[in-house]
């Protein structure tokens, strides 16, 4: 769940202004097309798949445009080499690295998911895929791959696009041969353009503000969570109890 008092969709200056705070030496940063990513820098989140489809989707893109990554270990040395990974696909100028071992408080994490414009996570599994959430309650339209939980939430996460995956599948020994599939660059990229395309709309603060409130009233806020958590434990304590009822 999410709290609504800490995510939720800032105003146009506000939004300007973070921008211009966090990226003072990008010019025109204030109309600049940002997708984000928000994720641990390690392999079953797919970051060679977010890059290699915005290099396509940069191709096609007359406006300044950035892929900016946010990852609390983006250094490790057990993940992606983001700055190889910048020059691997000719993205020189073109992506923001924010890496830092402390993560971000919520404030400042809900700032950086309202200065997107879309926000991607891209990977071969999410338990829930909180990013995802944070991000819709922000009013952020998001594109997402079509693995473990993100399917099961259309429908309750407002504009969320599903880009789908490759169908040869790919088994993995250290996951309890587990089967997954990999994003596909082609479709992720064909999601965030279909955004940036009909951007007067899927970006108007409009279409932000319903994003949030939806998100809101599909039950993912806690404080609808939280009294059906509370009735759900009575309830389980009720039956496991020979006294009845029991105080939580």
């Amino acid at each position: 769940g999410f709290d609504s008092s800490i995510y939720h969709p800032l105003n146009k200056e506000e939004r300007i202004k973070i921008r211009k705070e966090l990226f003072p030496d990008i010019e025109g940063i204030e109309y600049t097309f940002i997708v984000g990513m928000v994720a641990k820098n390690f392999f079953r989140k797919r970051w060679p798949e977010i890059f290699m489809a915005f290099a396509d989707f940069n191709k096609f893109v007359c406006e300044k445009s950035m892929l900016m990554c946010y990852s609390t270990n983006g250094f490790d040395l057990a993940g992606y080499d983001f700055e190889e990974l910048t020059k691997t696909f000719g993205l020189s100028g073109k992506v923001s690295i924010i890496a830092d071992e402390n993560p971000l408080s919520d404030k400042k994490m809900n700032e950086l998911y309202n200065i997107m414009d879309v926000n991607a996570l891209i990977s071969i599994g999410e338990g829930f895929g909180f990013p995802t959430l944070y991000a819709s309650a922000a009013g952020i339209r998001t594109v997402v791959s079509d693995n473990s939980v993100h399917p099961s939430l259309i429908g309750y996460i407002p504009g969320m696009m599903v880009a789908e995956s490759k169908h040869d599948p790919i088994i993995f020994a250290k996951d309890n041969n587990c089967i997954r599939y990999m994003p596909d660059s082609v479709q992720i990229c064909k999601q965030i353009n279909a955004i940036y395309e009909n951007r007067e709309v899927s970006l108007s603060e409009d279409t932000r503000s319903l994003i949030s409130r939806a998100t809101a009233d599909n039950g993912l806020e806690w404080d609808f969570i939280v009294p059906q958590i509370k009735s759900l434990v009575k309830e389980l304590l009720y039956l496991n109890s020979n006294e009845g009822m029991a105080e939580v």
